[in-house]
């Protein structure tokens, strides 16, 4: 895809956003784009939480699974990464 053609899926709100990790970044960060007018993809491997947002205790429409990651223009990872003892990120949840 070229630069031009990005900026006009972008500009045309046709630029679908995915994002992996559902939590206190994640949410938010979906439901900014979703406001903005953007397809969105919401994923999380938390099936309770994924329950809880199917029944409207948000205003996002569809929550999937990763396979609806492929039509995605966009894939953002929100995911958590605590600090060990070190201060170096526990990067397991990114790797997982």
């Amino acid at each position: 895809m070229s630069i031009q053609n990005l900026l006009d899926k972008i500009k045309h709100r046709d630029f679908t956003v995915a994002v992996v990790g559902l939590g206190y970044v994640g949410l938010p960060l979906l439901e900014a784009f979703h406001g903005a007018g953007f397809p969105t993809v919401g994923v999380d491997v938390d099936g309770v939480r994924v329950g809880s947002l199917r029944e409207t205790h948000t205003h996002l429409k569809k929550i999937h699974g990763y396979s609806a990651l492929t039509g995605a223009d966009a894939v953002v990872v929100c995911v958590t990464t605590p600090l060990d003892r070190m201060g170096a990120p526990d990067l397991s949840h990114v790797k997982s």
